[in-house]
């Protein structure tokens, strides 16, 4: 049966069509692949085309390259999963196709000549549909009238199967509203902070006895780890500049070439309202201009917000001539006349402006040099490094590389816990760490373009120290432990107290400190520990809990929850909704493909992906 589709549908079809008419998406063609490779497999009835594969496989590339801002090799998309990608979706949308198949729906011609008559790129001069244009575009990208319009049947009829699946979903505020509450709760405390002052002995003195004891139970605390003592003998570029002159041109060079770094254009950050036409930008900006409306009460009369009409901060050179002209004679936040940009008639507007900076070259003259000796004194290295490789290839030690080749020789004691220059390097520190004494001296390269050889000399086992070695550690973690101990054993006795006479001036010896905190704001006069306690402490309880080197006795007084009919609730609860509910029906409509796939099962042609992929 034919249905024709009046309920709300999704646009996401659809502006995949429209999507080929920007772009000029053509068919990939199958000629290159052989009458054989038609096809990558099917599902049902449906065949999923080698030229569907390839053509949705080169837009989750491009997609990829667009969100991450850099190109990717074909290898490299296989590597990321994105013809798994491409399989997925062309599998779905064969399953759907079957399932269209199987109950009979789809959508009728009225509502394809409707969708049809509402796509800009087919409008005439005067604004309207327009059959001539209409047939020419189509013909531009390498398609049929009937070709077309058959594929966007098919995308609505998707999108009506869709809704008929999810349609009947809602969502109801009582999650919203819990959520809400829970990031939104404050609750309201009174406090004490008791230190060592509070203890009658803030000063414990240990015994001998109690010394060991502690080093005893906590031995593994103050183990002392394994140690290699590492002879390293190192090549830095920066030790070579006294052999590196530049001269006045490479430096020029180098300052022009960073240009945008030194002496950055003015920029602006500026927004852009595009229009069907002339004619109905020309209206735009009349209303403009006679203060009727303003540039931003037209970007929220369409749906949109700033963000969705800003194309960047850009210098005048990013911009068209006309463009750049127009838009950087425009003063701060007004709206430019209509100007022929590379998307249609469009209206301006700046709603930032960054000043041109000139920076003369005097002032990174040091830069400059040091930047071309490095670069230089790198590639110095990497010239001679095999000379330098050869030496210790023929016997030759590290202090004789130190002193016949110009490097310079050092001693560390390396633990995987020591940090230092050289450590964070992460090639020093795998090397040091893996180096035995059967290991033979070799060159390798560290982050910075230095170079380095390194020799174990000894290994220090992981051992614990005698007390007499480490006995002020030692009676430093004794004192907190003991401190810490008996400030808990307050904190008990004054909480027992309030709890039977909340008196707490005089149970406490101090005024208790009243506070009220937000569950998810920075709330800086109250500890972490505190507060995230507090909030899971019923109202009227008190209950302590330790803070470094302090006892906080608390009470947690009340708990206040945001009134959720405010604006702002309600606009929270309006969006999550949304959110939620957008997700629920990507879940549930996933769940029904995939109950598809498995009645109707499906096959995929390994050889054919295999020979697509080696002639991409």
């Amino acid at each position: 049966m034919a249905s024709s589709s009046g309920s709300k549908m999704s646009k996401f079809f659809v502006w995949a069509i429209l999507l080929m008419l920007i772009v000029g998406l053509g068919g990939f063609g199958i000629g290159g692949f052989g009458r054989s490779l038609d096809k990558i497999g099917s599902i049902g009835n449906k065949k999923i085309s080698t030229n569907d594969y390839v053509n949705t496989l080169r837009q989750e590339i491009s997609n990829f390259e667009r969100q991450n801002g850099k190109p990717i090799s074909f290898n490299e998309a296989l590597t990321l999963g994105l013809d798994g990608v491409a399989i997925n979706k062309l599998l779905t949308t064969a399953s759907m196709d079957s399932e269209l198949s199987r109950i009979g729906i789809s959508v009728g011609d009225a509502e394809i000549a409707k969708r049809v008559s509402e796509i800009p790129q087919f409008f005439g001069p005067d604004g309207v549909f327009d059959q001539d244009t209409y047939r020419m575009v189509i013909s531009q990208i390498g398609k049929t009238v009937s070709e077309f319009e058959g594929e966007l049947r098919a995308n609505l009829s998707r999108d009506l199967l869709r809704q008929a699946v999810t349609g009947g979903l809602e969502s109801t505020d009582t999650y919203a509203n819990n959520i809400y509450n829970y990031i939104n709760e404050e609750r309201s405390l009174r406090s004490i902070t008791l230190t060592k002052n509070n203890l009658q002995d803030s000063s414990p003195i240990p015994t001998e006895t109690e010394l060991s004891s502690f080093l005893e139970d906590n031995k593994e605390s103050f183990r002392e780890l394994e140690t290699k003592v590492i002879t390293y003998s190192i090549l830095r570029p920066e030790m070579l500049f006294d052999q590196i002159k530049v001269t006045d041109k490479t430096i020029k060079e180098l300052f022009n070439s960073r240009a945008s770094m030194y002496n950055p254009p003015e920029k602006r950050r500026v927004n852009r309202l595009a229009f069907v036409n002339k004619e109905a930008a020309s209206k735009a900006y009349d209303l403009i201009a006679s203060g009727k409306s303003t540039f931003d009460d037209l970007v929220k009369e369409r749906g949109l917000s700033s963000k969705d009409t800003e194309i960047g901060m850009l210098s005048k050179q990013e911009l068209s001539p006309l463009e750049g002209e127009i838009v950087f004679d425009l003063p701060l936040n007004e709206a430019s006349s209509v100007i022929e940009s590379s998307i249609g008639p469009a209206i301006f507007k700046v709603i930032e402006i960054e000043t041109a900076v000139v920076t003369p070259i005097e002032n990174v003259m040091d830069e400059l040099i040091n930047t071309l000796k490095l670069e230089d004194a790198k590639n110095l290295i990497t010239t001679k490094k095999e000379t330098y490789e050869d030496l210790l290839v023929s016997g030759g030690t590290l202090e004789e590389l130190a002193t016949e080749s110009g490097f310079k020789i050092k001693t560390m004691d390396f633990t995987t816990e020591l940090s230092n220059s050289l450590t964070s390097d992460i090639s020093f520190f795998e090397e040091a760490k893996l180096i035995t004494k059967d290991y033979y001296p070799t060159l390798f390269d560290l982050k910075d373009g230095s170079i380095i050889a390194i020799r174990l000399d000894k290994v220090l086992p992981s051992f614990i120290p005698e007390l007499q070695v480490i006995r002020e550690k030692v009676k430093k973690d004794w004192t907190s432990y003991i401190i810490s101990e008996r400030l808990t054993n307050l904190a008990t006795e004054i909480s027992k107290q309030l709890r039977v006479n909340p008196d707490w001036e005089n149970s406490a010896g101090k005024e208790p400190k009243v506070t009220k905190i937000s569950r998810l704001t920075q709330n800086l006069d109250t500890p972490f520990p505190l507060a995230q306690k507090a909030f899971i402490t019923k109202v009227g309880t008190v209950d302590f809990v330790n803070d470094a080197e302090t006892v906080i006795v608390y009470e947690v007084t009340d708990v206040t929850s945001p009134d959720l009919n405010s604006a702002a609730a309600k606009a929270f609860s309006k969006e999550f909704n949304e959110q939620m509910l957008a997700e629920f029906e990507n879940d549930v409509f996933s769940y029904y493909i995939e109950s598809i796939r498995k009645n109707l099962g499906f096959t995929l042609d390994q050889g054919a992906l295999n020979s697509i992929h080696q002639q991409f």
